[in-house]
């Protein structure tokens, strides 16, 4: 509309705008019309900014994101997430927190279409920058702990999960306190961890 005709069709403040549009009509329901505009807002900025800027790989994510969790398509949402870290890793460099995002985010499109093995890899390299950035007592740490104990959890392997998520805890209630919310989520998955844990130790020593 008005930013088309102002300032011409390939102007990044005319993909801003279509991707603010692409939010209005995924919320409202319509995500057929919301992925359109948002993959027009992608080749908006493509196009005017080049293929290696860092705003390009915020676009791509976001893209990625409608496509998981509106379309279920993590093969495409891979993809994307792919070429958005590519993007940061060349113009961040490879230990930056914003590349440990991607990567964080690019584990979450691998462990929804089941493939846990690279997921793990992904979650354990965004910790390994994360505890490079900000050292171990950093509340993304715990959340980088977090998401690996849950997929060791998933993937049944309890020990490990148990481990990751008395690491957690820890960072969590020493840097957030044992009322917040993450903590107790935290504390609770624990909980669940060890029960389970328990109940086979009980169950091979009936047997």
């Amino acid at each position: 509309g008005v930013w088309r005709e102002a300032l011409g069709p390939w102007h990044p403040f005319v993909a801003i705008a279509l991707n603010n549009m692409a939010r209005a009509h995924v919320a409202g329901g319509r995500a057929d019309d919301g992925l359109l505009l948002m993959q027009k807002s992608v080749a908006v900025k493509r196009d005017s900014l080049g293929p290696h800027h860092p705003s390009l790989a915020t676009s791509l994510n976001h893209l990625a994101a409608l496509h998981e969790l509106a379309f279920n398509d993590y093969e495409r949402a891979v993809t994307l997430r792919l070429e958005a870290l590519d993007i940061l890793t060349a113009s961040l460099g490879d230990m930056h927190p914003q590349v440990a995002v991607c990567l964080n985010n690019l584990a979450v499109a691998h462990s929804r279409a089941g493939e846990y093995a690279e997921a793990s890899a992904l979650y354990q390299q965004a910790l390994r920058i994360d505890q490079h950035a900000y050292g171990d007592n950093h509340p993304q740490v715990a959340t980088d702990l977090n998401n690996l104990a849950t997929l060791s959890f998933h993937c049944g392997e309890r020990q490990l999960s148990r481990q990751l998520y008395e690491q957690a805890l820890a960072v969590r209630e020493e840097v957030l306190g044992e009322d917040n919310a993450k903590t107790q989520a935290t504390r609770r998955n624990l909980e669940l961890v060890k029960s389970q844990i328990e109940q086979a130790d009980s169950e091979s020593d009936d047997s």
